[in-house]
């Protein structure tokens, strides 16, 4: 597409680039409404707007982005019968090179980054290590349940009930290390560059 759309902040019009269209009249664009979004998230965007001197609907644009990522799978409404609607929105906005898209989106951003870091952390120095205890303590059980195994003494009367019971042990002492190695990833707030069938 060839058209040229022009915004200007606070106005409710574009111009067209007029041998694309063969109309000279310029479009009607409604102006992003950005008195309609909740005072603090309204706040933000127009204060980053201000200091990083970008369109306040390029900021408002990210504060919705970055609203809908922290909210996630934590809020959900009945939308329909038998079905549910959760805070997802998909937001994909558009500016030229140079008009400050990183700037606008590094100070919103900072927050839930920040946030993000501190999980990782506390996981890094509270959860990740209980883990790997767990996990070294299970494989010296389990190894322990095999030499048990091995040497059990012949006994017609005993033999098959008491490799049943290693057996059982072995088996939730197996679950139980498969759930503590499974746990071994730090938490992970946001991505890019994945599909969901590659997501832990």
């Amino acid at each position: 597409m060839n058209s040229k759309n022009i915004y200007t902040p606070g106005s409710a019009t574009a111009v067209n680039d007029a041998e694309n269209s063969g109309d000279e009249s310029p479009e009607k664009i409604m102006p992003f409404p950005i008195e309609h979004l909740p005072p603090a998230a309204r706040a933000m965007a127009a204060e980053v707007a201000r200091v990083e001197r970008t369109p306040e609907p390029l900021a408002a644009c990210c504060v919705l982005g970055f609203l809908s990522a922290s909210i996630g799978g934590g809020l959900q409404v009945p939308s329909h019968p038998n079905k549910v609607a959760r805070g997802n929105l998909f937001i994909m906005p558009s500016a030229k090179s140079g008009t400050g898209k990183s700037e606008t989106f590094r100070p919103i951003a900072e927050p839930f980054f920040a946030y993000e870091r501190e999980m990782v952390k506390h996981w890094e120095t509270e959860i990740l290590p209980r883990l790997l205890a767990e996990a070294d303590l299970l494989e010296s059980e389990i190894a322990k349940l095999k030499r048990d195994a091995v040497n059990i003494k012949p006994d017609p009367t005993r033999l098959g009930s008491v490799r049943d019971d290693i057996r059982d042990e072995l088996k939730a002492k197996k679950k139980a290390l498969a759930d503590a190695t499974a746990g071994a990833n730090p938490p992970c707030l946001c991505c890019e560059d994945v599909t969901s069938q590659k997501l832990p």
